[in-house]
């Protein structure tokens, strides 16, 4: 099977990475997206992967610091750079990567009850 056929369509933009959601993960995804782009006006925007699983990441000074993964029923939020000890107390970070944590999302009303706390988390990955 080629790589075609493990990831779906290449994407070309945002919107195609939703494709396979649900209605409220789209919704959560879009906002996601809105509250990077507020937070890091800078940063650039890539897609990698396609339809079935992509992913759409952002740069900063050439250094990724976050990405947006909309799955089938919730969207996730990869976090560069941050630790548990980095969130606010309320705000649980998923994974165990090294280098990026995770928040998973559900609704667009999940996404702005927790902007803040994500915008000062963004920030300090753009930092670090």
């Amino acid at each position: 099977m080629g790589l075609k056929g493990r990831t779906g369509i290449p994407l070309r933009h945002f919107r195609e990475l939703l494709v396979n959601s649900q209605p409220t993960a789209q919704a959560a995804a879009r906002a996601l997206r809105g509250a990077v782009r507020t937070a890091l006006p800078a940063a650039a925007e890539s897609l990698h992967g396609g339809t079935n699983t992509g992913m759409a990441l952002y740069h900063v000074s050439g250094k990724v610091v976050c990405g947006i993964q909309p799955g089938a029923s919730a969207t996730l939020l990869y976090i560069h750079g941050v630790t548990q000890a980095d969130a606010s107390e309320g705000l649980t970070l998923r994974g165990r990567g090294p280098d990026d944590r995770h928040l998973r999302f559900t609704s667009v009303n999940e996404v702005r009850d927790q902007a803040d706390q994500v915008r000062k988390l963004l920030l300090l990955a753009a930092r670090r």
